[in-house]
């Protein structure tokens, strides 16, 4: 949090500027301003906030500072903290903050010493506030209220703003961990909160980065329990023992009202009697079992049903082996995922269902595997004994170990996919003793086992399936398309992991890969050649570790300070100077999206550009200096200094980007560098 010396120091360096525009006009406003000794009021700041800028909530979400407000003018005054208006989500690309536009009123109540003045008196309110638009600006206000004046007490406005302040509520409520979701829970009669009657409920913690800003809220209510579901956010929600919490909602008239709840967190253990757990067990064969319709395992569930179509003249016996071989493979998998959560858990790691999708090298694994699935289910190659047992060739072994295989296989494309009674059965196995979260995982992996198993025990159900024929291969066929679609969606899930160039190359290692494949299925000496390709194709794997390892090392600029960008101007380099701070919305895009991308980094490299940083969070003197240099009282700033002439010795003059970055922008400045 921004405190008081902060503001008052910057007070002081910009006290010569303090004449420049305002975009937040304040007025201070009480409900009544004849009183007493011993007097409480109800005392409204009333911000006018100018057009497209916006001020913060308590909590200000992704980026930016709440309001503070300190008063002084009379000893032992006693003042509550500010009540604050329901939020709203303010979106900034790709971040969301929440706040207020147009006019916000804050309210405090104010309790009056007993020993009050004679005569009027005034009260002095220090009021510091963050307000942004594409820039972010601190301001620095000073309020008065005077009492027992003739200054009009306006209880009018203090009762709006009441009206829009959310509305107190003492329910029991509880939020836990289920996955990647925060789930808070309140206990409440359905008859007090008509579910159906409420639109647009969104939610939101007076903690910092407890649910991620940007996603919506899932609610469900239950006879005596409402549960409202969000992706979590950057902390770890473990470690915050209580916090308020707004719920705000539309009502049928469209009317956005508010309700405060005190939530305290609860670990996801509720379930622990023996009926819970067979009731968690049945979640987790439910599970499995949804998990057969799911794009990338209901081909491979497919295929074995098919080679049922091919044993039905084959006896019971062999059958039965081959669903219990399948079962088992997808058992084992599933053991031995149980054991890797189990001990990472262990370790205090916070993770998952799907921890392994959190590496961008098994993610293009996946990729890489599926798409040899897709291709071979396509008909595009046709491999002998020797690769069967990897890959797609596995769901087509017609030995038992094949069986086994195509478990194993089934249970690896299924990690992606999370299936409806899943999240409540890993998240109870997760806080359960070993026995039990192996169990439910058990349960899981025979779920996902069931349908193909069921097939093969019994022969009845065999003669469900159609005969064989030609329409076997176009099936075949068909089942590359939802294998694709799973390779689109990983993809995709690669571009969060490894931005733009991570996807680039693992498209390319595609190409090589299908390129590779292409050559081994002609014949003559060009065929051999297929085999550097497809060693080719492997490269993605480095180039991604590669990047990912280079991310983790030290940063490529240094911090800003004037010895430090003294000594860099001193040098014939370029010299790249980005001023910046936490709160600041456009500096936080322009991070993601231009300056901490590999094509700017690159380009820095390659030009030997110096590049300095400075961290404007907390106030700095430096920076602020800085700022004034280029008559500037707020960040982003970004300024390029070209590189020295070689004949003369001196820099042409410095060059102030654009407020919005892209890596293109960039690049054209830095292009004219020597102009």
């Amino acid at each position: 949090m921004i405190n008081t010396v902060w503001f008052v120091l910057l007070a002081l360096v910009m006290s010569a500027s303090q004449a420049e525009q305002k975009y937040v006009q304040i007025e201070m406003v009480a409900d009544q301003t004849a009183v007493s000794g011993g007097d409480r009021i109800t005392v409204g700041m009333v911000q006018n906030i100018a057009p497209k800028w916006h001020v913060y909530w308590l909590n200000p979400g992704d980026s930016g500072e709440a309001t503070e407000v300190y008063w002084s003018g009379l000893e032992g005054l006693n003042t509550t903290p500010i009540q604050w208006p329901i939020p709203h989500k303010i979106p900034f690309g790709p971040l969301t903050n929440y706040g207020y536009e147009n006019q916000v009123v804050l309210l405090q109540e104010m309790t009056l010493p007993d020993n009050i003045p004679d005569g009027p008196f005034e009260l002095l309110a220090d009021i510091s506030l963050l307000v942004c638009e594409e820039i972010c600006l601190p301001e620095f206000h000073q309020a008065t209220l005077v009492l027992n004046s003739d200054q009009t007490p306006q209880p009018e406005t203090i009762s709006q703003a009441q009206l829009k302040l959310p509305v107190p509520q003492s329910w029991s409520t509880n939020y836990t961990l289920d996955g990647s979701d925060v789930v808070l829970t309140v206990d409440v009669a359905a008859s007090l909160l008509p579910l159906d009657q409420m639109s647009a409920v969104e939610l939101f913690f007076t903690e910092r980065g407890m649910v991620n800003n940007s996603a919506k809220a899932e609610t469900s209510l239950t006879p005596n329990q409402w549960k409202i579901r969000q992706s979590t956010g950057d902390i770890a929600v473990n470690e915050i023992t209580n916090s308020a919490v707004v719920i705000t909602y539309k009502d049928p008239s469209g009317q956005r009202n508010g309700i405060e709840l005190q939530a305290t967190y609860q670990a996801f253990n509720a379930l622990d009697n023996n009926t819970s757990f067979l009731y968690v067990l049945l979640l987790a064969v439910l599970g499995g079992l949804v998990l057969n319709v799911m794009p990338c395992v209901f081909p491979v569930l497919a295929l074995k049903a098919m080679n049922l179509v091919h044993m039905q003249d084959e006896s019971a016996r062999q059958a039965k082996l081959h669903g219990w071989a399948y079962t088992i493979g997808i058992l084992v998998s599933f053991l031995i995922i149980a054991l890797v959560l189990i001990g990472l858990k262990t370790f205090g790691a916070q993770i998952g269902w799907g921890f392994q999708l959190q590496s961008p090298l098994f993610v293009m694994f996946l990729i890489y595997l599926l798409t040899l699935v897709a291709l071979n289910l396509a008909g595009f190659f046709e491999f002998g004994t020797g690769l069967t047992n990897v890959g797609s060739k596995l769901a087509n072994q017609q030995g038992l170990s094949g069986s086994f295989y195509t478990g194993v296989l089934a249970t690896l494309v299924a990690t992606p996919c999370t299936a409806p009674f899943m999240g409540v059965a890993i998240g109870y196995a997760l806080v359960q003793p070993v026995y039990v979260s192996i169990s439910v995982f058990l349960a899981l992996g025979f779920g996902l086992a069931m349908p193909y198993l069921l097939l093969a025990s019994f022969p009845v159900t065999r003669s469900w399936l159609p005969q064989p024929g030609a329409w076997m291969m176009k099936f075949k066929e068909f089942l590359a398309f939802p294998m694709l679609a799973t390779v689109a969606w990983l993809v995709w899930v690669l571009s969060f992991q490894a931005d733009s160039y991570g996807v680039l190359v693992v498209l390319m290692g595609l190409v090589t890969l299908a390129l590779g494949i292409w050559l081994l299925r002609l014949s003559g000496r060009v065929r051999w050649s297929g085999w550097v390709f497809l060693l080719l194709a492997l490269w993605p794997f480095y180039a991604v570790y590669q990047a990912q390892s280079n991310a983790a090392e030290a940063p490529n600029w240094q911090a800003f300070n004037n010895d430090r960008y003294a000594a860099v101007m001193e040098k014939d380099e370029a010299v790249f100077v980005n001023m910046t701070a936490a709160w600041c919305i456009t500096c936080q895009v322009n991070e993601q999206v231009a300056l901490n991308t590999e094509t700017t980094k690159k380009l820095f490299m390659d030009e030997k550009i110096q590049y300095l940083k400075g961290d404007w969070t907390d106030f700095d003197a430096e920076i602020t200096q800085y700022l004034e240099k280029y008559q500037r009282n707020g960040v982003p700033i970004y300024v390029f200094y070209g590189a020295k002439d070689t004949t003369t010795g001196q820099r042409p003059e410095p060059q102030v980007l654009p407020q919005i970055l892209t890596p293109a922008i960039i690049e054209s400045y830095v292009a004219n560098k020597s102009e």
